[in-house]
């Protein structure tokens, strides 16, 4: 129930010309994460352990959020030109190829060769194979407002965040409704990450630094104390390691 502050890592690096937005991250290794930087237009490699930002690769297009395809390839969401940027991390960061989507992407995650991708205009969830087909589409405008991030939740389920009707849903992959999850201690959420043991985190960007988890099963949302945190934007749970990173929407 509580997060123990260790540290603040710098994610600042050569060649930024704008404040650093770190708006998806993912874990390479036990000491590198990949870091997005909307602002700058960047993939950042970050050494944990060093506290160094040890590659910097200029996007095509505004990247938004990342996920991990296999060991050597990550998947980049470019909102404002509408692809999916797949990036080799071999070695650094290479460009492999890419997927052509509609702009205003947003969030992604991968599982099992199936890719969840959120649309924030207009509000729509799509499920792609591999080569960029679309297997499903959710577009209910009764539900979707601004679906900024996705998420798996085992084989069958998937999770998104709303940040403007301040709720967070259960999807089945067919795209059907399961669950609507909100609540007075859950505003603007924004950043997702799935435990093992199926429990969602989620960051509260404009809930006084509040980071929450929601209980398998019974949907409860209860706080996760952060110390030192202050609007959490997106978020990587490393149960390995025993380590949460949380990054914020706040320039410096």
């Amino acid at each position: 129930m509580k997060a123990h502050y260790v540290k603040r890592l710098d994610v600042t690096a050569t060649g930024d010309i704008r404040s650093c937005w770190i708006t998806g991250l993912v874990m390479l290794s036990s000491d590198e994460l990949l870091l997005v930087d909307y602002q700058n237009d960047s993939l950042k490699i970050l050494n944990v352990r060093d506290n160094t930002i040890t590659t910097r690769y200029k996007t095509p297009g505004s990247p938004w959020d990342v996920t991990v395809i296999n060991s050597e390839t990550v998947a980049v969401t470019l909102c404002n030109i509408g692809k999916i940027l797949f990036m080799s991390t071999k070695n650094g960061l290479t460009e492999s190829h890419s997927l052509k989507v509609r702009t205003d992407c947003r969030g992604i995650d991968h599982r099992n060769g199936i890719i969840a991708v959120s649309f924030i205009i207009p509000p729509a969830v799509q499920i792609l194979n591999m080569k960029g087909d679309i297997l499903r589409t959710v577009k209910d405008t009764s539900m979707f407002v601004y679906p900024t991030y996705i998420a798996f939740r085992g084989d069958k389920s998937i999770i998104v965040s709303d940040c403007c009707k301040h709720e967070v849903y259960e999807l089945t992959i067919d795209g059907h409704l399961k669950a609507t999850m909100t609540s007075e201690n859950l505003k603007s959420p924004r950043g997702l990450a799935v435990t093992s043991n199926r429990t969602v985190v989620v960051c509260g960007e404009d809930d006084n630094g509040r980071v929450s988890m929601i209980v398998p099963d019974t949907k409860e949302i209860l706080p996760l104390f952060v110390q030192n945190v202050q609007k959490p934007m997106s978020i990587l749970v490393c149960e390995g390691d025993n380590k949460l990173f949380v990054c914020e929407h706040r320039f410096r």
